[in-house]
């Protein structure tokens, strides 16, 4: 670790988005094949980061009853309310079909889905782009565990966990990855207390 404690030095940056930290925003998107990226606090931060920008109006967030709890903490900090279904008996997983299901007794009610990587499992990201694009409903992907096994990112984000008991632990900490450049350029301002680029000034609700 040295070398890269002395290179912090170096440029007396300690926090806030320095060299160090773009230089793994960059390398943790190559490593799912090219990806905007921006570091969250832990995993559950990212679900709720994106979920505040990637939603409609709407009550509910549709997500599955098989997942940790952590989930269901992030969907009520976005300001949203669980809406649990059943998984398939197969993958464990939220379906397009079963969240389609679920919808004709839900409505318009519903402001996002919330799809979980079951055991780090790879989401089927291209059914749930043709879901959202058929039905207008944003789509977050709480893909805590599965950094690991994905690929091919794109305008929906994905969220993942950087904890010590992940495939690619830091410690603690989380990222969105995602294709969308406003998206990203957005979660990286709410994870700094709303200041966009080199302005100081707070321009949206936000944290650290």
């Amino acid at each position: 670790l040295l070398p890269y404690l002395d290179r912090i030095d170096s440029t007396r940056i300690y926090s806030n988005y320095g060299p160090l930290n773009a230089e793994f925003v960059q390398r943790l998107g190559e490593f799912v094949g090219g990806s905007l990226v921006t570091l969250t606090s832990s995993g559950t931060t990212a679900i709720e980061l994106a979920l505040r920008l990637h939603r409609r109006q709407g009550i509910y967030c549709l997500m599955p009853s098989f997942t940790f709890i952590a989930s269901a903490h992030a969907v009520c900090n976005a300001g949203l309310v669980p809406y649990l279904v059943e998984t398939d008996p197969d993958s464990l997983a939220l379906t397009p079909e079963i969240a389609k299901a679920a919808l004709a007794s839900i409505g318009d009610s519903v402001a996002a889905v919330l799809v979980v990587s079951a055991f780090g499992a790879p989401p089927d990201l291209a059914a749930w782009a043709k879901f959202e694009q058929e039905n207008k409903i944003p789509v977050v992907f709480d893909a805590a565990a599965a950094l690991t096994s994905l690929s091919g990112i794109g305008s929906q984000p994905v969220c993942v966990s950087l904890h010590a008991t992940k495939t690619l632990g830091i410690g603690e900490g989380g990222a969105i990855l995602c294709g969308n450049r406003d998206l990203i350029d957005r979660a990286t301002a709410m994870t700094g207390f709303g200041f966009a680029g080199n302005e100081r000034m707070s321009s949206m609700r936000a944290g650290n």
